[in-house]
């Protein structure tokens, strides 16, 4: 198992991701790290967890892209949870509904890596609301993204 900190200045007692609306480079989520220093330099309230039982998404350096159906899936998933926003990114793309879910299907199949691709989706859901992204996230049963970087690695998670 993996330990990973989250730091703030903020007086919680349990942080919820349901709940921290920043919008940062990886997405909608709640920030962790696996440096203890790296997480005390956002606040000193200082969080720990044990990474374990979750499905994420990795970086690669290597194309290791999901399959059309992946991202039709994850598409009808968001669509059961919130159908408006799917509506909405589908006719950003075109008129007909149908004509957009495949366009919108296009464009998200068309990032070169799975997690590209998955903040490709959430980027095309336009979602600004924590709280509705994990909804979305947690009915398609992906929990979080982890981004390795060379001093620690760094998790997004949705729950």
């Amino acid at each position: 198992m993996t330990r990973i900190y989250h730091g703030t200045n903020h007086p919680v007692i349990e942080p919820n991701p349901a709940y921290d609306y920043n919008r940062i480079a990886n997405g909608l989520g709640f920030y962790w790290t696996t440096s203890k220093d790296e997480a005390l330099s956002y606040g000193k309230n200082l969080f720990e967890r044990e990474v374990a039982g979750y499905n994420l998404i990795y970086s690669s350096i290597f194309k290791d892209p999901a399959s059309k159906a992946t991202v039709s899936n994850w598409i009808k998933q968001a669509q059961e949870v919130n159908p408006e926003r799917v509506i909405t990114a589908a006719s950003n793309f075109a008129e007909d509904f149908n004509q957009g879910i495949n366009l919108l299907i296009k464009a998200v199949h068309s990032e070169t890596t799975k997690q590209d691709q998955w903040l490709a989706f959430q980027s095309e859901l336009m979602l600004r609301d924590t709280k509705a992204w994990n909804d979305i996230a947690q009915a398609i049963g992906i929990d979080g993204i982890v981004i390795e970087q060379e001093h620690a690695t760094h998790y997004v998670l949705y729950r």
